[in-house]
This record gives structure tokens, sequence and C-alpha cells, in this order.
């Protein structure tokens, strides 16, 4: 039976001004780089909005006493420590993202996309957390 969590916070301002900047050097990326698609593009827009939606449910989860298994985290971070760590996170992976070739790129972006996929997905199925924005 999933378990609801009663508090519902939003991430500070300052995390989601970083993360609208982030998704601004993605969408400004096809200039910069004339091998960069659009398909690119939406790749990372994907893996951007899914490392969110984590950090909202690692958040929720910490909220209400869960044990978080990131050894990057440690089993009981701060709001402060998630929100850096997701916004670090989608920024790295935009920087390997546009360092690497273009057939490397797009086995880097699925492989990531599918992983956090699955990440939020047992995060809501299995843990009972929501998938809230």
């Amino acid at each position: 039976m999933p378990i609801e969590c009663s508090s519902r916070r939003r991430a500070p301002r300052w995390a989601r001004a970083a993360l609208a900047l982030g998704l601004a050097g993605v969408l400004s990326a096809p200039q910069a780089d004339a091998a960069w698609s659009r398909a690119d593009t939406a790749r990372e827009l994907g893996y951007v909005t899914l490392v969110a939606v984590d950090g909202a449910q690692t958040r929720e989860g910490v909220g209400r006493g869960d044990r978080e298994i990131n050894p990057f985290l440690g089993p009981h971070p701060s709001v402060g420590e998630i929100d850096r760590y997701m916004v670090a996170a989608a920024a790295i992976h935009g920087a390997i993202s546009t360092i690497l070739p273009e057939s490397s790129r797009v086995a880097w972006q699925w492989g990531t996309l599918i992983g956090e996929t699955l990440v939020v997905a047992h995060n809501a199925i299995y843990i009972g957390l929501g998938i809230r924005f």
C-alpha cells in the first residue's frame, strides 16, 4: 500500500531559478554546437525534468523520515543538500552531453534517461512517493 506524505513543500526559489538557468543553457546549446540536434535538446530536457521530479521525491521521502540510499547524499540529507545535488547532477549531465561526440551522446542521454525513469518509477510505485513538481 502506498504511503502518503502530508507535507507538500516546493523547492526553494533559488533551486527553481537554478533549474530554469540550466534549462536555458540546454536550450541555447544548438547555437553553440552545430552537431547538437533538436532530439539532443529533447533528451536533455527530459533528463532535467526527471531529475527535478527525483529531487521532489527525495525531499518528500526525507521529510517523512525515509533513509536516502544515494551515497553522494548520505542517509539523511538536508533539503539544501538535495537541491544542490540535483542542480549539480543536471548541470554535469548537460556538460557531459555537450562534449561527447554525437554517437556517444545519444547512448549517454538514452542510458541516463532510462536510468532516471526507473528511479522515479521505483520511488512512486514501491516507496509511495508522489510525482509532483
